[in-house]
């Protein structure tokens, strides 16, 4: 998320402003869109929650998603 001021908050980290008292709305809008543009809100939600099955077929999946839950 790009902030007004170019980023450039101490109070930001991956263009996320941290998470106060009066903000959480706002706050939670902009952390689940940084996480759907890294592809991470699924790892959130739980829908791909479960490890795949450690068989020769999934092993590149069950690579991918070690580190993607890294």
């Amino acid at each position: 998320m790009e902030l007004a001021n170019g980023g450039n908050s101490s109070n930001t980290q991956y263009g996320v402003e941290k998470l106060v008292g009066t903000n959480c709305k706002y706050w939670r809008m902009c952390m689940e869109a940084f996480l759907q543009d890294q592809d991470l809100w699924d790892l959130v939600t739980g829908v791909d929650a479960d490890i795949p099955a450690d068989t020769h077929e999934n092993v590149e999946v069950r690579r991918k998603w070690k580190i993607k839950c890294g």
